[in-house]
């Protein structure tokens, strides 16, 4: 989540200086009912608009940022675990 700069739009516990205030926060994520308001909030969902968000949500602020299908499964693992 570093290497991608998350945290620069994002607050992300856990990750260091991630208190970005332009995307919503991610903490607590895995309560949330949906992904960017369409999607289930499921692990393949979430892994799936963190691959490819425009695709998702075409004209959505998260952009497209090269994130390879097995990055964004971690990522979104990341997000749904318990804390």
């Amino acid at each position: 989540m570093q290497q991608f700069g998350c945290g620069s739009c994002h607050r992300i516990p856990g990750v260091r200086a991630a208190r970005g205030n332009v995307g919503p926060p991610l903490e607590r994520f895995a309560q949330q009912v949906y992904v960017a308001g369409l999607l289930p909030n499921t692990p393949a969902a979430l892994a799936r608009f963190i691959a490819e968000p425009q695709a998702v949500s075409p004209g959505s602020a998260m952009p497209d940022l090269g994130v390879e299908a097995a990055q964004a499964r971690d990522i979104a693992a990341y997000l749904l675990s318990p804390r």
